[in-house]
């Protein structure tokens, strides 16, 4: 090999995969590979990331009264009644439910 000879990690581990078949001690071989090829952790993705942490969420678990007002009223109905008891009028039905009765 001429003096200054560059091997990619490729090329280290065919040598480590022959090394091995021939019963040769590879663990010099591996240790200079792991410092001149760090091991790279793999890439998480963000949203993914989310999503497991959404799933392990506690479900959200409401009174009879809140089922019942998402049940009988309209989201416009819900919103209206909020506004004219100077509520958030802001959140899906279930949210406005909850605000109507005092818990929210």
């Amino acid at each position: 090999m001429p003096d200054g000879a560059r091997l990619t990690r490729e090329e280290v581990e065919i040598i480590i995969k022959n090394y091995e078949a021939t019963g040769r001690d590879t663990t010099e071989l591996k240790r200079v590979l792991n410092e001149a090829f760090p091991p790279v952790p793999p890439r998480r993705n963000p949203r993914a990331t989310m999503n497991i942490m959404r799933d392990e969420e506690e479900p959200i678990e409401y009174s009879q009264e809140v089922i019942d007002y998402d049940r009988n009223h309209s989201l416009k109905e819900l919103k209206t009644m909020a506004a004219e008891a100077g509520l958030s009028t802001s959140g899906d039905k279930k949210t406005l439910a909850k605000k109507l009765l005092g818990g929210g």
